[in-house]
This record gives C-alpha cells, structure tokens and sequence, in this order.
C-alpha cells in the first residue's frame, strides 16, 4: 500500500471490455487501497495485436500497488492475465468464488502454453522478440495466494471493506460480486456483474440471484444489439436443428468454449441420444485437451452430468496424432466434434475448421458469441475464401447458427434486470460492443424515466473514472 490514498473513491475501467467484449480489468480507488476487479486477456485479434494489447494493459498496472484481486469467473476474458501480476512482482490475494481455483489452474496453464507458442510465431513471421506474459512458476505464485469465498456469505477484506458474491447462472461457479466501502458516516456501494445469464436455469449452475442496491453498478451488456433476444420457443427450434444436422451429416464440428459451452452441448447431445434423437451409432468426440481437464473437474456428485461423461458414444482424443487420424478417416458412422476455442481464435478448432470447410457435405454449428474479425465472424458472415495460418481455404462447408446456448443474458433480459429488478444511482455498461452500447445505454435511460427513477446509465469509454 504505497499510493498515499484518494479523497473520495473511484473506479477506472483500464481494459478493453470498457469499449468491448474482451480484456476485462478494472481498478477501484478507496482511502489508501487499490483493489482490481479482474485481469483478463485480449484475445479479439490477430496474435500480434492481441499480445501488443495485453502488454499496454499491464504498463497501465502498478502490481506492486495492488491489495486484493477480485475475480467473479473463470473465463480466460476476465482472469488469464492474473499470473503476469505476479510475474512483476504482485502480492496481493486473489480472493475468487468457491469451487473457482481448480478451473483457474486448466485455464492459465492453458493460456501460459498458448502465449508460449503465439509468442514463437511473432518472432518468426514478424522478427519481433516476444517473451510469455508469464510462465508456470507465476501460475503456481498466483494459485498460493487465492482464497475462495462462498456465495451470499460477507467476507471481510478489511474491517471496513466487505466483499458478497451472488451467483450469476453464467458459468459453473460464476458470481456476480458487491463490494461495501465504509468511511465514518459513509458507505458507498458497488456492484458488478460480471457475465451474467438470464433467469432460465443452466446445466449444473446455481440460478441468478439478484445484487442489493448499490452507488455503482458495474453490468455487462454483450448481447446489447437489437435483435439479440432468446425466445423460450428458441431452444427446441436448435434442438430441432441439431437433429436433423446429425441425422443427415457425416462430420459437424462445433466450435465450443471449453468451459462451460462444451458441457451443455455434451449433455444435449446425451440426452437427445438417450431420446433416440439422434442416430445411435453417432461417435461424439471432445478435440480439447483444456475441455477435456474440465470436464474432469464437472462435479461428480451430480446424477446427470455422470451419465454424460461415462456416455459410450464420447471419447476424448488423446493427443495430436490422433486428432490427424479422425480429420483424415472415411468412416461412414456419422461423426461430431467439440473443440475449442469458440470463436475460432485458436486451439484444435481451427485445423478441424480449416479441414471441414471446403466440405460441401460437411457441418459447422456455431453455439456461441464470436466478436467481429475473429475466424469464426469471417466463417458465419459468409466470406467465401478463409485465411487460416496463411492457407487460403474455400468457405463452402454447410453453416448452421444456434442462439439458446449463450451463457449470457439476451437483450430483453438486460433491460428486465437493469431497468426493473435491480435499484442502483448510477448503471456503467461494460462487456459490450461500444456502438451498441451507446443506443443500448439511451434505451435503459428512457425505460428508467418512464418509471420515474432517477437512476443514471452510462455508456463507459476505456480509461474513464468514475466517482462512487
């Protein structure tokens, strides 16, 4: 605690997901204390642009300044950065929800590997010397300072200073958060909801509960774009879409995020196998070695998701070898493949899209939230020809778009939740694409006058401060 203290508190939303939906980081200012609210990657590029962005978000951290690191998922959006505080010397706690630790540990060893291989490629195609953020020592200095906290229980971080997580139905374990900061006769609120979904009960998650009042409400808004709304008749619509995809195609690849996305798909698969849905010799295969740790780490006590991962039709592919073996076989037993990353911004699902998609006969179902100019935007936008590792591949594999699986909420439940569930002085919309954002905030704003609440909105820009 080095900073000589701050006269009245504020909030700097430093990362990207200020103006985006990538790199979630932000600092909160209180008396002579810094606390961040996440510490997520840049993954929305090219990998030169994407570690160039991770690198001046860092440059805009003092580590060393940093008491608490607050983490509310796991995802690698909002915490694979963390290690790379630590690798410059941070030393705070990283207090995160209970049950968290174990997925961080997958995802940062993930994402170290990763780096590692992105940086040799920078250095090869640009002449760029470009060294890991952080290696596995760091991993193993930030999983020793992490303490996990129960939902709905109030855990001090100083005697004036009280953190409550509530869960957020977005991710297994994922909560929203509520930080109480108290001076003399003061106390100031602020609330964050991290990645939320909506009031419709997930696979293996705890169901939304609803954040107290506050000053400050921090609130995602990914799905911020007219149009973007699940209707409750969506989900048997995909359904009904999975069915005959498989009934008819011999290879679909789902590009999936390994935590989370890949096991909801895993069980409606399951369970439309067990309906003889789908055909019964059907050979469901996971190509991800972080979805595969995760799927290890779902919870064995829960009755459902045991039958899922004992299914017979589900193998794991064990390594590099094999996964060349699958993309070149002729079986005629109709074939499905999850694989991450989702958006297609690396990982094995990129080669198994670079081998379908000249495939007129050939499946892609996209099940998840892809930002503009990653591979999987190209791929569902319709472009013909498709750049992948400096391969110019035909677009022609038979695309087919599924919206009941996002782990976020829709529009109309944003809106449902901000302008009439929840009670706040001032709403800063992050996580959202910006443009969206700004008619997304004037829409709150008018649905919060026509109730007669004074409640402000506030479409924030990267680097803004904002007073508690």
């Amino acid at each position: 605690m080095v900073n000589k203290g701050v006269v009245k508190p504020y909030l700097k939303c430093i990362g990207a997901s200020a103006v985006g939906v990538t790199q979630s980081c932000y600092l909160v200012r209180f008396q002579k204390y810094c606390i961040m609210l996440d510490c997520g990657i840049y993954q929305e590029s090219d990998i030169l642009t994407n570690y160039r962005q991770n690198q001046a978000l860092l440059k805009k951290i003092k580590p060393r300044e940093v008491d608490w690191l607050i983490l509310h998922e796991s995802h690698a959006d909002h915490t694979c950065l963390v290690p790379a505080l630590y690798a410059k010397g941070c030393q705070a706690h990283i207090i995160c929800p209970k049950g968290t630790t174990s997925y961080l540990k997958v995802l940062w060893e993930d994402s170290c590997k990763i780096m590692t291989q992105d940086c040799q490629k920078i250095t090869n195609k640009h002449g760029i010397k470009a060294a890991p953020l952080y290696t596995p020592d760091d991993i193993a200095t930030a999983l020793s300072r992490c303490i996990e906290v129960d939902p709905l229980t109030q855990y001090n971080l100083m005697p004036n200073i009280t953190l409550t997580y509530y869960p957020a139905n977005h991710i297994i374990n994922s909560c929203q958060l509520s930080l109480a900061m108290t001076q003399g006769y003061q106390r100031k609120v602020l609330n964050f909801t991290g990645d939320i979904g909506g009031k419709t009960p997930q696979f293996y998650l705890e169901p939304r509960v609803n954040l107290p009042f506050c000053d400050i409400l921090l609130g995602e808004n990914t799905y911020n774009a007219i149009g973007r709304n699940n209707k409750p008749y969506d989900r048997q619509k995909d359904l009904d879409k999975i069915i005959a995809v498989l009934n008819q195609s011999k290879r679909t690849l789902f590009p999936v995020f390994a935590l989370g996305r890949c096991q909801s798909i895993l069980t409606v698969l399951y369970q439309l196998w067990k309906d003889s849905k789908i055909p019964h010799d059907i050979q469901v295969y996971v190509d991800s070695p972080m979805a595969q740790k995760i799927c290890a780490l779902y919870p064995d006590d829960n009755e459902l998701w045991d039958e899922v991962y004992h299914w017979e039709r589900l193998q794991f592919v064990p390594d590099h070898v094999a996964t060349l073996t699958l993309q070149n076989t002729k079986s005629t037993n109709p074939m499905v493949v999850l694989s991450s990353a989702g958006m297609l911004s690396g990982g094995k699902s990129v080669s198994w899209a670079k081998t379908l998609l000249p495939d007129r006969n050939a499946h892609i179902m996209f099940c998840g939230y892809s930002s503009e100019n990653t591979l999987a935007s190209k791929i569902r936008f319709g472009e013909n020809k498709i750049n992948i590792d400096g391969d110019v591949v035909e677009n022609n594999a038979n695309i087919t778009e599924l919206v009941s699986f996002s782990s976020h909420a829709s529009r109309d439940e944003l809106i449902d939740y901000y302008a009439n569930t929840l009670r706040f002085n001032k709403l800063c919309l992050v996580h959202g694409n910006y443009e969206n954002k700004v008619e997304f905030a004037n829409t709150l704003q008018d649905e919060l006058i026509k109730q007669g609440k004074s409640s402000r909105v506030v479409a924030t820009q990267q680097d803004q401060r904002i007073f508690i």
